[in-house]
């Protein structure tokens, strides 16, 4: 019977227990494992009576405790559950399953000390139990000890770095905390693990609460991508861009000396330099925003008021040019 239920044949594993128990009803082995057949195929009833049957011969059977204490807790039967749970946690103190398994059925019953106790028990049995570090992270949160939960979910994403969804958990944890700059953190290494809509969402949604402080090459191309597909409307984006914008170096001096001498009379591009202007035509970031939605930061608009007025008055003049030549016979050479 155990060979077969191996091999994936629980109806064949389930007619050897039954033979077996045929031949000597006193095995606690074959009622267990009988057991574990008729709940996995949803004969919760039965099963309930092998784990039973199995405790009368074994009560020391920690894992039948455990078993029937989950059919009575998915029946509803909490304190028959906690009875059976609690034994078999004194019968194995060890094992961080039972107690983290404990855990679950206290908050399911509203007891969340007494939850947030055995999960942490759970951990220092077993430091690396991913689903009790989860479990005791969202009852914290449930209870509004916000910096208890952080510090859950930071161990989650030291637990594995790898996992997209641990850091975006966290920066959800983080933004309801009003930490907006470590949850764009963690939206971030989310999205460079996972670049699915839901990271780049989140990213969006995290960029509207942030104001950057520094240039980040990285994040300014990003925002290049966010703005082209785009990750949420352009308009809750431009702020941010504009921003980042405004950090860019070559762009960053030029933003700031012409709202120091804002307003300028009659610019020319030679105001700018020939390295702002470079700036000015490499940054894509800049040229997607303007194609997006309306300019909404103001030393960068007063910038771009300026460039305009430069531009035009070149482009008069080039006109004006073009005129003289042509009336002199000179334009049709040149051309």
């Amino acid at each position: 019977g155990t060979a077969l239920q191996r091999l994936g044949r629980p109806a064949d594993a389930a007619a050897s227990f039954r033979r077996t128990l045929a031949l000597d009803a006193n095995y606690a082995d074959a009622h267990f494992n009988l057991g574990t057949i008729l709940e996995a195929e949803g004969l919760l009833a039965e099963a309930a009576s092998a784990y039973r049957s199995a405790l009368a011969l074994n009560p020391a059977d920690a894992g039948a405790q455990n078993n029937l204490a989950s059919i009575l807790q998915g029946q509803g039967k909490l304190a028959d559950a906690l009875a059976r749970l609690s034994d078999a946690v004194q019968r194995a103190p060890q094992d961080a399953n039972l107690r983290y398994n404990l855990a679950n059925l206290l908050k399911d019953m509203r007891r969340f000390d007494d939850a947030i106790a055995r999960y942490r028990e759970t951990i220092v049995i077993a430091p690396r139990h991913r689903p009790a570090f989860e479990n005791l992270a969202a009852v914290l949160h449930y209870l509004g000890r916000l910096d208890e939960a952080v510090a859950c979910r930071e161990v989650l994403v030291a637990l594995d770095p790898r996992d997209a969804d641990a850091h975006n958990a966290l920066g959800n944890l983080l933004t309801e905390h009003g930490r907006n700059d470590a949850a764009l953190d963690s939206y971030l290494k989310a999205l460079a693990l996972a670049a699915d809509p839901r990271n780049k969402a989140s990213v969006a949604r995290a960029i509207a609460s942030v104001t950057p402080t520094r240039f980040d090459a990285p994040l300014h191309d990003l925002m290049v991508d966010a703005i082209a597909e785009p990750w949420a409307r352009p308009s809750d984006l431009m702020l941010f861009c504009c921003q980042l914008i405004g950090l860019t170096p070559g762009i960053a001096e030029c933003i700031e000396r012409a709202a120091a001498q804002w307003p300028v009379a009659h610019p020319t591009l030679q105001w700018f330099g020939a390295e702002a202007l470079a700036a000015l035509d490499a940054d894509a970031l800049l040229r997607a925003a303007l194609h997006s939605a309306p300019v909404c930061e103001l030393k960068l608009e007063r910038l771009l008021t300026i460039l305009r007025a430069a531009m035009l008055d070149a482009a008069a003049a080039i006109g004006e040019e073009q005129q003289a030549a042509a009336h002199t016979g000179r334009g049709a050479r040149e051309r």
